[in-house]
């Protein structure tokens, strides 16, 4: 076995215990530096198959890395780690990303000491069929994670900045849990000479204990072999029970936050629990329902392939006796009437079959001129307050409502705050 050559630059092995928590990616506050840029390689993208691990670290321009973030494809899951200056990144676009509430831990390498102990009932091993993949992905599938395709895994099963490590049964066989290792320094010549894990997943039918916890240790000896400085994971803040574990193996926390873009994978994440209670099924879906606000319409005409909101305006406001207007461009929602029934002793809420009816306008602005008041829409004028406003549909945003032509319609629902998907949403993102 050849040992791999140790980096020439001290600046990043980070040894001293002191000295650790000033490297770039255990740095959130500060910008990269002019000389830390000439190390690092620039805007770093991993394909991991269930999505893609981008090192917000290298990227210069946070323009750019929200680009990135909102490519991200239909039913994967890109996570954006390292971040610097999360709260500057959110205020760029706070409708198409979100801070993740999970936390990220490190396990530093030089003071580290194996614990690995061989256990009678399962084993520790890398991929070796197809069938190990299939089975990796109907584990992943039952714990409610992205799967990965079979493909992926059995192309890059011997590739040196992905490991894929299961537990096997040493009775029957079968696949018990699995885990995902990024070499870093294979990735992409990460000067911190770092690694991370990912993908952490165990049946829970697993008859034996201790599962988990040798699969880590066992990735945790593979990199420490292959002399890397520190190994690095995501949790969930909520996910105290992992969280435990992590911190007995000598995991330390880091000031290192993740950015995702909103999806409906992550959608939990960032609209909140729902606080259903020990309700019912039914009750909890009128539940759920009430916290939605309304919905955003788009319609696709087929002729011209593109998706069009119905929604978006662009509102003036202005305040008497100011000489002031402001103006921004938002979208607006469609509410569904709803009304209850005259006899007292009928407790059902009564929804309108029909949610909105389009004539080739906008849905959240009025015609130009003086037209009748049109129901669901704003009025304009003065409202109060000694406020003015003025709602138009954005330029080029409507499309042309034809006798003959074939157009599709879709909906996006908006909570209580306003939020949703944003317009350029996929097909696979909205219901």
């Amino acid at each position: 076995m050849v040992k791999e050559k140790k980096s020439k630059d001290k600046k990043y092995l980070r040894t001293h215990r002191l000295d650790r928590m000033h490297s770039p990616s255990a740095r959130s506050w500060k910008n990269t530096t002019e000389k830390e840029s000439e190390v690092f390689p620039a805007d770093v993208v991993l394909d991991c198959g269930w999505g893609r691990l981008i090192m917000a670290h290298t990227f210069a321009d946070p323009k750019e890395l929200i680009r990135c973030l909102e490519q991200e494809k239909e039913d994967q899951r890109d996570i954006a780690l390292y971040v610097k200056d999360p709260h500057v990144l959110l205020s760029l676009a706070p409708q198409s990303i979100f801070l993740d509430p999970s936390d990220t831990y490190r396990l530093w390498f030089p003071q580290y000491v194996s614990k690995y102990k061989r256990h009678h009932n399962f084993s520790i091993r890398r991929v070796r069929t197809r069938g190990d993949a299939q089975e990796m992905n109907t584990i992943w599938k039952i714990c409610h994670m992205v799967p990965t395709p079979a493909s992926f895994i059995w192309k890059h099963r011997h590739a040196k900045s992905l490991t894929y490590l299961v537990a096997e049964d040493n009775e029957t066989g079968a696949i018990l849990g699995c885990v995902l290792g990024v070499d870093h320094k294979h990735a992409f010549n990460d000067p911190e000479n770092g690694c991370s894990f990912w993908c952490l997943a165990v049946n829970p039918k697993s008859p034996h204990p201790g599962i988990g916890q040798a699969l880590i240790t066992h990735l945790a000896d593979h990199f420490h072999a292959r002399g890397r400085s520190f190994m690095d994971l995501s949790v969930l803040r909520s996910n105290q029970e992992a969280i435990c574990l992590y911190e007995k193996m000598g995991f330390q926390r880091i000031p290192a936050f993740c950015i995702k873009h909103k999806n409906p994978i992550n959608e939990p994440l960032f609209t909140g629990s729902r606080q259903t209670g020990n309700l019912n099924p039914y009750a909890a879906i009128i539940v759920n329902e009430a916290l939605r606000r309304g919905i955003t319409v788009d319609v696709l005409d087929e002729a011209d392939g593109n998706w069009r909101s119905l929604c978006e305006r662009i509102g003036k406001y202005s305040f008497v006796g100011a000489a002031r207007e402001l103006e921004f461009t938002d979208e607006g929602w469609v509410s569904a009437a709803a009304t209850t029934s005259s006899d007292e002793d009928d407790d059902d809420l009564y929804v309108h079959e029909i949610l909105f009816r389009w004539e080739g306008w906008s849905l959240c602005a009025s015609r130009p001129g003086k037209p009748l008041p049109q129901e669901g829409v704003p009025e304009t004028g003065p409202q109060g307050y000694g406020l003015d406003t003025q709602f138009a549909p954005r330029p080029g945003s409507l499309p042309r409502l034809r006798y003959g032509h074939s157009y599709r319609l879709r909906a996006r629902a908006v909570d209580l705050a306003g939020n949703g998907l944003p317009p350029n949403a996929t097909d696979g993102q909205v219901d």
